[in-house]
């Protein structure tokens, strides 16, 4: 009996609402609607710091939310959009626009050879920018 996998896949766009099925490896995978629809947005801004970094460190932001994809029957982690920082381009600040408004989200930050900070839960309300600190 072979295993059941599955993957989500995602399907994103600055300005509009995120879309994901879930899809069974074993399955027909047959044909999936991704029409995305616009969305009120909002801007994100997040000031990243890597004490002690070199030339060579870099820190990679995944923007996560919770939603309900096709073929599953409970609420799914998808990642909505994510952004690699090199230290050559200054970590400082940055900006992200249009997540979509109205849903709650989490930030991921890993780093090479650094400890995972906490996931930092956020939404259109929340006081930017967000810190996020190795």
């Amino acid at each position: 009996m072979e295993p059941d996998i599955s993957y989500n896949i995602v399907a994103y766009k600055n300005g509009f609402s995120p879309k994901c099925a879930k899809i069974d490896v074993n399955s027909d995978l047959g044909y999936v609607d991704f029409t995305l629809e616009a969305a009120s947005t909002f801007d994100i801004k997040a000031h990243v710091s890597i004490p002690g970094e070199d030339y060579h460190q870099h820190a990679i932001l995944g923007f996560r939310q919770f939603a309900m994809c096709k073929g599953s029957t409970d609420n799914e982690q998808i990642e909505v959009k994510s952004v690699n920082i090199a230290n050559e381009e200054d970590y400082g600040f940055i900006s992200l626009p249009d997540l979509p408004s109205g849903m709650s989200y989490s930030v991921v930050a890993s780093s090479y050879e650094r400890e995972t900070p906490d996931p930092i839960e956020f939404d259109s309300t929340t006081q930017m920018p967000l810190e996020i600190t190795f």
